[in-house]
């Protein structure tokens, strides 16, 4: 006997999700809607798979909005990390949700074109030290696709947050200068929340190059091939808010809380047509960036729109960059546990008890099965036992409304 809900099943009341290389699954219990004996007489011994939203939504609200610190963010010489990214635009329809929580983003599917490595050095380490003369730290973005290099230079401020003082670039511009900021700005806070907002504005001065790369054959000096440089002016201005908070699922590095940043940047360029140093206005355009900023992974997530002439919609559907970060030796990210693969992890309930059961996995002989009834709380698995088997019972789940599980490869 199954009791039916606008149209969902008592049945069908968790999801199974694959969470980086382990898998772990989410059995809601909803016994408040019902007397406890009607709940074992309607649940069935065996339940199906299906209804994932349901479970999931609910249960994320039992996960704190997340506070990012500078410590979770990647400011010091040493630290590293590895991300995929798409190599032509993009559709991102479904991925980026909406404002407000707890929601959840699964980010283990994505474009795998290239891989970004972002190395953070001494500035000494890098290109144009001195037109960086205040930057303490350079971020080194690494294409190992085609082994083509960028610098971000940038200072730590206690109290303040990142102090950003320009880039160098050479697919930004012509010529080997460096993109020197007329004044710095603090891109990121040091402590960002739920709901915060902040604005930057910054100017830079660059500059385009433009050919005749046509051969005229009745000019004697054989024409085309001249070339020339415009002066440009570039101005960005980026309005910020902290606007949804949840969980978020990537590749490598798994899953954890996290706080979306939604971004609307402003582009205006200016040139110098005539060479006599007057900037005047050639285009105005906008990009809506979303960073998913996460404890110890700082912006794991990124996925920015198209360019175009009017402010991308908060929910648009085509991106020029989607970046996932998927291996980092940063200190708080090596604390979260890379485990071994497992999968067709299922639950049937019956009796106060929870039957779990997956895939026995060719390279694994041991597996641990642990839970927690606090997602959002990184210590607060328990160890409910191991088995050389692909099956364990928990029989303690009486008058329990959440609980997680993940099955862990020991070896």
């Amino acid at each position: 006997m199954r009791l039916r809900l606008v149209g969902f099943e008592m049945a069908e009341v968790f999801r199974m999700v694959r969470i980086g290389t382990d898998s772990a699954i989410i059995l809601w219990l909803q016994r408040s809607m019902m007397r406890v004996e009607n709940v074992m007489f309607l649940l069935p011994n065996k339940i199906k798979l299906g209804v994932l939203v349901v479970s999931l939504l609910i249960a994320a609200e039992s996960s704190a909005q997340v506070t990012i610190t500078a410590a979770d963010m990647f400011n010091k010489t040493g630290l590293y990390y590895r991300a995929y990214m798409n190599a032509s635009d993009t559709a991102v329809s479904g991925f980026l949700g909406k404002p407000g929580g707890s929601q959840a983003w699964d980010f283990t599917k994505g474009p795998t074109d290239q891989i970004l490595r972002f190395d953070y050095v001494p500035i000494d380490q890098s290109p144009f030290p001195e037109a960086f003369p205040n930057a303490k730290t350079v971020e080194r973005k690494l294409n190992e696709s085609d082994g083509s290099l960028a610098w971000l230079f940038f200072e730590q401020v206690p109290g303040r947050g990142r102090k950003v003082y320009g880039f160098f670039d050479p697919e930004f511009g012509i010529g080997s200068n460096a993109s020197v900021f007329t004044a710095p700005i603090f891109d990121f806070p040091e402590t960002i929340n739920m709901n915060d907002s902040w604005t930057t504005s910054v100017s830079f001065i660059s500059e385009i190059g433009l050919s005749d790369s046509e051969i005229d054959p009745e000019d004697p000096l054989g024409g085309g091939g001249f070339s020339f440089s415009i002066p440009l002016r570039i101005n960005l201005s980026s309005s910020f808010k902290a606007d949804a908070y949840g969980i978020v699922n990537q590749p490598g590095v798994g899953f954890g809380d996290a706080l979306r940043i939604n971004e609307l940047q402003t582009i205006s360029i200016d040139a110098d047509l005539t060479g006599d140093g007057q900037f005047d206005n050639v285009s105005l355009d906008f990009v809506r960036t979303y960073y998913w900023l996460r404890p110890g992974l700082g912006i794991a997530v990124q996925i920015t729109s198209i360019q175009q002439t009017t402010p991308p919609p908060d929910e648009f559907s085509t991106a020029i960059a989607f970046l996932r970060t998927f291996e980092t030796n940063h200190p708080k990210g090596e604390d979260r546990p890379i485990v071994n693969g497992v999968t067709g992890l299922k639950a049937s309930y019956g009796g106060d008890r929870v039957l779990l059961n997956w895939n026995t996995t060719a390279n694994i002989t041991t597996y641990a099965v642990e839970y927690t009834e606090n997602i959002g709380d990184p210590g607060s698995w328990m160890r409910l036992g191991e088995t050389k088997s692909n099956f364990m019972i928990d029989s303690d789940v009486r008058g329990k409304t959440v609980r997680y599980y993940r099955i862990v490869g020991v070896n």
